[in-house]
């Protein structure tokens, strides 16, 4: 006996869950028993095991049964089809050959959980796939299977803000920053990203980053960053990182590339231990980032990890990152989430530069405390964030940042706690956060952000 995808029977609900556990057991042997002899059971159970499998060639053919034993042994035989068409469907304007890529990992492969399999790879690769592609299959020239691929990209393309204020000896300090984002602007799939943050007089920050997921029809990504900075008075940075992008099965989206900078210490810089300096180094970055979105995201994981190893004169210094993100949904609509930072510098022949120290302090980093309070050589900072999601379109939240320069983030901890709120609908997201620091100095500090989507 043959039961066909196509068969359609009433369902016992009783049956399903018996069947399902029956399978798992029994998967191995690609063999599934149904606890019944009677027809109309045995067709609703298979067609519930249909409904729950991917498969456009699997049949269950009649293997045994026993009237005693009230039961039926099916043989599971899967003839593997693979598609003689791929139709990509988007509502994005994607050029060709980045849907030509997308499409890429579904040949060859038959129909079934692959797919799933393969969905699940193109949302860690491509930053703007943030759920696996919906299927659907279908039949032309009533001889040749096609396979419908439909994805729904979330590109951003965004103005952003954020405006602190504080107090310090009776006199308000402002600390603005600016994020222009432009995404798929010209097809490519690409992100163009301006950063600008300015903070007290002389210290300023101006970032380039772009990212092209396949320039010039190539298999691989490009990654150009552009880092510019004044730090203070004492001195001007400047960084230009080039890297190439692709994805391993272990690593996720792997990025290898060339970093070069240099410092230049100002006369008040020297003054104060700071020095000109010109270094380089080979970088290796790894991403994995399954998050439903980028913006608000309240489920999903991301997870960083990076190193710079190079020269610089005749010392050599190691540069790492580590970056974790990760969101668990506590009860009705709220939810909490989980994040670790990580970074520090080390040299192997001599202490590290003052003008190489790695700033913290801020709305990226240690709520609570002033931008760039400090200037250190390492640090890790540990975040949880209790976030409850309104019927309105708004999100509370409270949160407290746990910071600290030690390989024991016990040791000598900063604490910065607050509450906050964001008002969100489709054009645009104003929020509003207090925190306050356990620093004797720390008084509170106010951070206001919008965006607004074009």
């Amino acid at each position: 006996m043959i039961i066909s995808l196509l068969y359609k029977g009433n369902f016992v609900p009783i049956f399903k869950y018996i069947i399902l556990v029956m399978t798992l057991l029994l998967a191995q042997q690609k063999k599934v028993i149904i606890p019944s002899i009677k027809p109309d059971i045995i067709n609703s159970s298979i067609d519930s095991l249909m409904k729950s499998q991917i498969s456009l060639s699997r049949e269950y053919h009649l293997e045994s049964f026993n009237i005693d034993s009230n039961q039926s042994i099916y043989k599971i035989i899967d003839n593997q089809k693979i598609a003689d068409s791929l139709i990509l469907f988007t509502d994005s304007n994607i050029n060709k050959h980045i849907q030509n890529r997308i499409l890429k990992p579904y040949r060859n492969i038959p129909v079934g959980e692959q797919y799933f399999d393969i969905g699940k790879k193109l949302v860690s690769r491509y930053y703007f796939m943030n759920n696996i592609p919906k299927y659907d299959f279908g039949l032309f020239d009533n001889k040749y299977l096609a396979s419908l691929i439909t994805i729904n990209p979330n590109f951003n393309n965004y103005f952003s803000g954020i405006f602190g204020v504080s107090q310090k000896n009776d006199i308000l300090k402002f600390v603005g920053q600016l994020d222009l984002d432009f995404e798929n602007f010209i097809g490519e799939a690409e992100q163009i990203k301006i950063f600008w943050q300015r903070n007290e007089i002389l210290s300023q920050k101006i970032v380039l980053d772009t990212f092209f997921p396949h320039p010039f029809r190539f298999f691989f990504g490009l990654h150009w960053i552009l880092d510019h900075e004044i730090y203070k008075g004492f001195y001007i940075s400047k960084e230009n990182s080039l890297l190439l992008n692709t994805y391993l099965p272990l690593l996720n989206n792997f990025q290898i590339g060339y970093n070069k900078g240099e410092v230049l210490a100002t006369e008040l810089g020297k003054e104060n231990g700071y020095k000109s300096l010109v270094f380089n180094a080979f970088t290796i970055v790894s991403l994995f980032d399954n998050r439903n979105q980028r913006l608000q995201p309240t489920t999903g994981k991301l997870f960083k990890i990076k190193f710079d190893g190079g020269w610089d004169n005749n010392s050599t210094f190691i540069n790492s990152e580590i970056y974790y993100i990760s969101f668990f949904h506590i009860i009705n609509n709220s939810y909490l989430k989980l994040q670790y930072l990580s970074k520090g510098i080390s040299y192997f022949k001599e202490l590290v530069p003052k003008s190489r120290y790695i700033l913290l302090g801020g709305s990226s980093t240690l709520r609570g405390f002033q931008e760039q309070e400090f200037s250190l050589t390492q640090y890790q900072v540990f975040t949880l964030e209790y976030l409850i999601q309104q019927k309105l379109p708004m999100q509370l939240k409270v949160f407290i940042d746990m910071g600290s320069k030690y390989f024991n983030p016990f040791e000598k901890t900063m604490v910065g706690y607050g509450f906050g709120i964001n008002q969100i609908n489709d054009n645009s997201i104003i929020s509003m956060d207090y925190a306050i620091g356990n620093s004797i100095k720390s008084i509170g500090k106010i951070h206001i952000k919008w965006l607004t989507r074009f």
